[in-house]
């Protein structure tokens, strides 16, 4: 009989224990919101300064594309067009000192997110 209790007990508490290791990986290292987010607001007005884009030249950022055609909406961006970001950011943040593009009328502020 206390064999059959002292198995239980190891049972129960081995049972508890992987419990509470898949507790700590959903919990404190699996995060399905972190990565890279692009979000694309428009403008009422022209800013001062800003960067003109035809449709043509967004097809080379699909993710911005994505997010000039439904603003205010956070588009997750895939690993695999970090790089496009990169670019995209080279082009506006870092060549013209903007975060402002104008697409045929339109004036958009696009904002670039990394969430860990």
């Amino acid at each position: 009989m206390k064999l059959n209790k002292g198995l239980k007990i190891i049972g129960a508490t081995t049972i508890l224990f992987v419990l509470i290791v898949f507790a700590y990986f959903f919990l404190v290292i699996y995060n399905p919101g972190s990565g890279m987010y692009v979000d694309a607001s428009v403008i009422s007005e022209e800013p001062n300064n800003y960067v003109e884009m035809t449709p043509e030249e967004l097809e080379h950022y699909p993710c911005v594309k994505e997010a000039v055609s439904n603003p205010n909406t956070s588009i997750k961006v895939a690993s695999e067009d970090f790089d496009c970001i990169e670019q995209f950011q080279n082009v506006t943040v870092r060549s013209n000192n903007t975060h402002n593009i104008k697409v045929n009328d339109t004036y958009y502020e696009i904002s670039v997110l990394s969430a860990d």
